[in-house]
Parts: C-alpha cells; structure tokens; sequence
C-alpha cells in the first residue's frame, strides 16, 4: 500500500545493485495498472559527466560526455520492472534474451520505456536503435507479462522521411494512440492487426497548429526556441472536465566556444482539452536544478499524481504531488521551498550550506555500489566547493571520491584529468599518491600503480600525519600492489571490479 503523505514528497528509488558494471539507473516510467503501481527503471553500463559550467571542459569530449567502460564500446541498457509501495518492491530483470539480435549499432536495447496497458496487454514502449547499422531510431512495442518476460515486440515505421523517431508517449485511455509531439500537437496511430513481419506503419490522426508559447514563464529564451517541438516526457492521462495532461521536456542544446555540446533540460506540464487544443501549459521548472534531468512517467491515484524522474542518467526519484500542489504548478503559483517535505528543489541534491552531509550520502552510495550517483555527488561537491569556504583539504576528498567512484572499469583517459588535478594539488602527499596507485592497480595496470607507488614511498616518512586514510590502509594498498607480479591482462579480465571499494 502506498503511504498517505499530504502535500508534495520525494522519494529515492533504489533497487539493490547485482552488477556493479551497470552504475546508472535512470529515466523511471510509472503506470497505474488497475490498482497497482508498476515502475520500470531504466539501467545503463555508462556514467554520464556533466559539468555545471558549460565553458569548463574536464574531457576532450566537453563539459557532456558519457564515461564508458574499458572493455566495451557500446552504450547498453536493460530495463528493471517493479512494484511502486513508498520505495521499489519485487523488481524483475525483464528478460529480452528470446527476441534479441547481435546489436548493428553503438546504442544498444530498448531505450526510455514507457508503460501502458492496451487490449488487456503490459507493454513496454520504448526506441531501439541497435538493429540497423545508421542508428536510425524507431519506436518499440514489447508485449511483457508482470515477471518482465517479453512475449513479442514489433516496430513502428513511418510513412515519412526521419532518421530518429523517439519519445512517442502513450495516451493510455486511448488505445494504439500516441502522442508524437506536444507543440505543435501531433497525435499518431496504429492497428496491431496490421502487423507485417514486425513491423506496423503510423498515421497521422490529429495534427493542431503551433501553440504561442512566447507568454509562458521560464522558456528559453535560444532564437529557435519558437520552431522547437515540446517532446513527451510522461505518457498521457486523463485529467479533470474531460481533458489530458501530460509532463513534456524542452531542451536548450548549444556549442560552447571551444565547438562542443551543451544540454540543458527544462520541464512543462501540458493540459489539452477535449479536442486536443492545448489549454495550458505550466511555467518551465527543474525538478532538481539540474542540467540533465529526464521523466518517462506519470500516474495519477487517490487524489495524488506520481512522476519519476531521473538525474544525469544515473540516479532516481519519485516525486508524489496532491492535486492542489498540480493546480499551483501549473497555475505558476506553486511554492516548493515551502512545500516539498524531502527535496526541496535540489537542496538535498546540491547540499549547499551542508557539504558535510551531502559528502556522507555520496560515500554511502560509493560503498553500496551505486556509483553513478557517488560519482555524480562528489563531482557536484568538488565544482561547488570553490564557491564556499571549504578547505583544500576536503576538495581532495571529493577529487578523491570522483576518482574512486570510476575504478570499477572507466576507460583512464576519461579519469586521467581528475588524476592531474589530484597531482597538481598533492604532489607532494603520500597517502593522495597511494591512492592513484591503488586506482590503477584496480584497473590491472600493475606498471602504472607501482610509478605511482614509487613516488609515494619517495615523499613518505614516518612523520607523516595521515587524513585521507590510514597509516595501515597505506601500508596495505603497498603491500597489495608490491606482492603482485606484472602480467598484461586480456582484455575481458581488466572487469577486477570486487576491489573497487
């Protein structure tokens, strides 16, 4: 039973972590089925990095980049299937390996499930773009039954030119209908007796004329903001007086001066009428004030509406909203410092005034095994320390904890700049040293690990006064590296993640 909570409230969603190889859980989709509340997360084999300011490169690959594993060269995801009862209960891998091909492509599986129920059916509808070698994108319907078996799947092709087609939302109390676009308003169909050797085509049944947005709160302000399509986020659903509403995103994508590409993600409510007229749109607003935020999902029950959402591809909540708090939203007269009892608009998330706390969130995620958030924290931590009085002392944790929190199998060249930092910082430290050398001999780079090591011993003395860790753990991250012996690895070995924490 989901608890009784009044006003608005976040809660994290968590699942215990089977593989440490698959850091991310992201980009949630909720769907009441009859009186039960099932979620889908969406689980990823990368971390993604996202700089806070945009013209700060710590990668040659820009302020967004996705962090990806050494022994892979592919982008996976797999999908989660669960129960939604104050927190995650009874989650199920769902099992696509029936219907499943050799991947053609870089982005593997199918991507931002949403979760509907049609003609007695669970489906997961989602893009998948791994069957062509283009990338081409197309929208996917697997059939799944509530152990998160697949039982069938078709694509839907269109009739139009278009290289990627993504974020079709259902409308759910309209059959085999979608949501193409919010702005302008682009309503699509298809017949699932008209299904041809997996495939079925869409048509065009609704299309309406831009809606002026140029009066709405918080957008953009890009010069091809009014040519830009409102993209579903959650599926359509019902609303009072027989209308719909459904959360969309916008996002702002730019180049900074050095060529390369920034995103930043904003967020509307969309109300329709009965004729599909677009009756309101809510003022932009960021779940956590945060530049990569993304939600598949919204259910409405008991007088409560349910969003998930998702930070940076990496980790999870659910917001739970009353009726009275959708109104204000929406209305643009809602106060969420002084209404959301969890997560007040990323304060939970930024910590600002509470590094402390916020340090000690980020270790617990790191020794649980969710390391795309630790990551996430630490590198937050580390960007906004030098805005507050924090001493250099505790910078280095948080360089230190980023470091960590990549040495279950990142590729080093993406860790390599946090490495540098730590050295520019620390040449002279021991323990700091040490811990390089422990990151490396955690990737198999036995040589690497005992360079660092070397100038570790070569700046040791007895009277050093240790703060990062222990005299004892230094004594053992140089007993470990010193007793191995130097061997090249294949490279399905280098995954040595046991001793990452």
């Amino acid at each position: 039973m989901l608890g009784y909570r009044p006003g608005t409230y976040l809660m994290p969603l968590k699942i215990p972590v089977t593989n440490m190889e698959w850091p991310g859980l992201c980009n949630p989709s909720v769907f009441l089925d009859w009186d039960v509340m099932r979620l889908v997360i969406r689980n990823v084999n990368y971390i993604l990095h996202n700089s806070i300011d945009p013209y700060k490169c710590w990668s040659s690959w820009g302020p967004v980049h996705y962090l990806i594993p050494q022994w892979d060269s592919h982008l996976k995801t797999r999908n989660w299937l669960m129960v939604y009862s104050d927190g995650c209960k009874d989650h199920k891998l769902i099992d696509t390996s029936t219907l499943d091909k050799e991947p053609q492509w870089d982005f593997v599986g199918l991507e931002d499930v949403r979760l509907v129920r049609w003609d007695g059916k669970l489906l997961a509808i989602g893009v998948r773009r791994d069957d062509n070698t283009d990338g081409k994108g197309r929208m996917e319907v697997s059939e799944i039954d509530e152990s998160g078996k697949e039982l069938s799947r078709f694509k839907i092709e269109v009739p139009w030119e278009s290289y990627c087609e993504k974020n079709w939302v259902p409308i759910i109390d309209m059959p085999w209908h979608f949501m193409r676009t919010s702005n302008p308003v682009c309503i699509v169909k298809i017949n699932p007796n008209h299904i041809r050797d997996g495939l079925v085509e869409a048509e065009k049944v609704i299309e309406k004329d831009w809606y002026d947005i140029s009066g709405v709160p918080g957008i953009y302000n890009a010069p091809w903001q009014g040519g830009t399509l409102f993209r579903g986020s959650s599926q359509v659903i019902p609303y009072k007086d027989d209308m719909h509403i459904a959360l969309v995103h916008t996002c702002e994508l730019y180049f900074n001066e050095m060529k390369r590409k920034v995103a930043k993600y904003l967020h509307h409510f969309v109300v329709w009428d009965k004729d599909w007229n677009i009756y309101k749109i809510s003022p932009a607003f960021s779940f956590n004030d945060h530049h990569i935020e993304f939600s598949n999902g919204m259910a409405y029950k008991d007088g409560r509406f349910y969003i998930p959402f998702a930070l940076q591809d990496n980790f999870s909540y659910m917001l739970e909203v009353s009726e009275k708090d959708m109104d204000e939203i929406i209305n643009g007269t809602f106060n969420g410092s002084e209404r959301v009892d969890f997560l007040p608009n990323g304060s939970e998330y930024m910590m600002i005034g509470n590094f402390n706390n916020s340090e000690q969130h980020a270790l617990w995620c790191m020794n649980n095994g969710y390391l795309g958030e630790a990551y996430c924290r630490f590198w937050r931590l580390w960007e906004l320390s030098g805005k507050y009085p924090v001493s250099p002392e505790t910078q280095n944790r948080y360089l230190l904890g980023v470091m960590r929190s990549c040495g279950w199998g990142i590729r080093d060249n993406e860790v390599y700049n946090v490495i540098s930092l730590l050295e520019e910082r620390c040449c002279d430290n021991p323990e700091i040293l040490a811990m390089i050398a422990q990151y490396f001999d955690n990737a198999g780079k036995l040589g690497l690990a005992r360079t660092w090591l070397t100038r570790a011993m070569k700046v040791y003395d007895e009277d050093h006064i240790f703060i990062y860790i222990t005299k004892d753990e230094f004594k053992k991250i140089k007993n470990n590296i010193e007793k191995n012996d130097f061997q090249l690895l294949p490279v399905n070995e280098y995954k040595q993640i046991e001793r990452v924490l």
